[in-house]
């Protein structure tokens, strides 16, 4: 996740992102609010999952964490 102060929104940044300036991708906008990301990291050596709470306050303000945790 990317906030820049000056704006509202937020951007879930993915490997796809990097094709966009600044990492924006349209598709994976999120409006300013209380938002959950379940993150799932896999490969050769790990297996692992999370979910992430956070809370966009908008314009000026940077992103709050809610919560993180590891998922069963």
């Amino acid at each position: 996740m990317l906030k820049y102060n000056h704006e509202s929104v937020g951007d879930f940044v993915e490997n796809e992102s990097f094709g966009y300036d600044w990492l924006q991708n349209p598709t994976r906008r999120l409006d300013a609010g209380e938002d959950r990301i379940n993150l799932f990291l896999r490969g050769q050596s790990v297996d692992q999952s999370y979910i992430l709470n956070f809370q966009n306050p908008g314009v000026i303000d940077p992103l709050e964490s809610l919560l993180c945790v590891g998922a069963a």
